[in-house]
């Protein structure tokens, strides 16, 4: 392709589509109709939801989707007409006569409506940053308006405008492609959010995709993937519909060229989707081999742990951690293989009983230790354990779809389900993730509702934190470069 004819056939495209009715109606109906919508629902005042102003990206998100929704549906319109317009020789049909390939003459009108489409949507940003981010209670980042320009609306823009020029091209006649792209979209807003955990939904509404000025993204590299999908397919779908033209190839042989590359980006898309589901399917995987670990070595002859220390420090998203605890059997019969319940990813280098070593096995979440305790006995243990936190260990009770759900009774601010950060601004840990040694389980995975308690006096060092606070429960105390939290 030669960029100068690309460049040319782009400001042709925009000039022409910027003085059509259509295109006019777009920008009327985006800027005025998000920005009342957005003052009406996230302005000064009452909010139901909550998290329509208690994020600084809530307002941004919203206005990319309500924007994405919009744009997709004058992209259909107007994409849908090229080929009508190229037969009834408009005011293009003099680059439409020029010596230049058809690539070039496909992606200089597709750039020239992206430019269009683009400088619409920074206006309605700027409208929306004026007369809603300053009148509304929620925080002003304008960095966030950017992230989702980018990665939510020029990405939904790419695919929706190569999918309706490849479908109309083929099937060449535009009012039945029409119908099926209005149906796609349609389907896009109040369906494919919610199946495949929003991997097949272009608007990307049902992917975690919120900011929080402590945690940052909620899933980052999950959302750029998911994003990648759509930007190959739209891509792969512009280079396919360049074999559907009706206008004679400078050289066939191209033709077929652009084909097999579109062919080969679309199989790039859907390879990232599958990605994307291979990794939920190996979170259910995991999942399933904890609970079988729980139901094997689950015999009701439970320990428990009177006095527990533990010794903590984090190396960048690391934790390396030494626990002295006080093992107890408060029954009267002899327990053979006394059980601890510990996140399984955290390794287990070392467990020891008055300075010699315990044999012990790990089976997933669950240590077994190889040194009975007789009833009414107990044993003094000192465990060392490092790594990282293993959240599908979390919430182990929960149905693979209630836990891969991200909504939670939200139709809109998917959240994601997250046990555990770790970062050197920020560091949380739950009961839930099993962080450190336990001697019941966080949650019975069969009967949530016979989860036991096991009272514990405990007490936490933390070791030179990289956080500027910290809490925990108990009484605080410093002791050098270490925090102490004893309950």
């Amino acid at each position: 392709m030669k960029m100068r004819d690309v460049f040319h056939v782009a400001v042709y495209e925009a000039k022409q589509q910027s003085r059509g009715w259509v295109f006019l109606l777009f920008v009327l109906v985006s800027l005025f109709s998000i920005t009342l919508y957005q003052l009406f629902l996230q302005g000064e005042g009452y909010c139901e939801n909550w998290k329509l102003v208690a994020l600084p990206s809530s307002v941004p998100l919203i206005n990319a989707y309500l924007f994405s929704v919009l744009q997709s549906l004058f992209v259909i319109v107007i994409m849908t007409d090229f080929p009508r317009r190229e037969g009834m020789g408009e005011t293009l049909e003099p680059i439409y006569a020029r010596p230049m390939g058809n690539a070039d003459y496909t992606w200089g009108r597709i750039l020239g409506n992206v430019m269009l489409f683009s400088i619409v949507n920074v206006i309605v940003m700027l409208a929306c940053i004026f007369f809603v981010n300053l009148n509304s209670l929620a925080p002003l980042n304008p960095w966030y308006y950017l992230f989702y320009f980018f990665t939510l609306n020029i990405p939904s823009l790419i695919f929706m405008m190569g999918l309706s020029l490849w479908l109309v091209r083929v099937m060449r006649f535009r009012y039945l492609a029409l119908l099926l792209l209005l149906g796609w979209l349609g389907v896009s807003i109040v369906w494919l959010p919610y199946v495949l955990h929003g991997t097949v939904d272009f608007l990307a509404t049902g992917v975690p995709n919120l900011f929080s000025d402590v945690t940052g993204h909620l899933g980052l590299g999950y959302y750029l993937l998911h994003r990648s999908i759509f930007l190959l397919l739209g891509t792969g779908f512009v280079f396919c519909s360049i074999k559907g033209m009706k206008r004679l190839p400078s050289v066939k042989k191209r033709a077929t060229f652009y084909a097999y590359g579109g062919g080969t980006l679309i199989l790039l898309g859907i390879a990232c989707g599958i990605l994307l589901e291979a990794a939920y399917w190996s979170d259910r995987s995991t999942r399933e081999k904890y609970r079988e670990s729980f139901r094997n070595h689950w015999k009701g002859k439970l320990c428990h742990i009177e006095r527990h220390s533990i010794r903590m420090e984090q190396r960048q998203d690391r934790l390396f951690m030494e626990s002295d605890l006080i093992l107890c059997n408060l029954t009267k019969e002899k327990i053979d293989l006394p059980l601890l319940f510990l996140n399984p990813g955290l390794r287990v280098e070392d467990v020891e009983e008055r300075g010699k070593n315990v044999n012990f096995k790990r089976d997933g979440q669950i240590i077994i230790l190889d040194r009975p305790i007789d009833g009414g006995d107990s044993l003094r243990l000192r465990v060392c354990y490092s790594g990282k936190i293993d959240e599908s260990f979390t919430n182990l009770q929960l149905s693979d779809q209630d836990y891969e759900n991200p909504f939670y009774n939200d139709l809109f601010f998917p959240t994601g389900r997250r046990s555990a950060f770790i970062g050197d601004d920020y560091l949380l840990l739950t009961p839930a993730c099993g962080w450190y040694p336990t001697a019941i389980a966080p949650v019975h995975p069969f009967m949530p509702m016979n989860t036991g308690k096991d009272m514990t006096l405990y007490s936490l060092k933390v070791v030179a934190p990289r956080q500027a606070s910290l809490f925990s429960q108990g009484r605080v105390s410093e002791r050098g470069d270490t925090l102490v939290f004893i309950s």
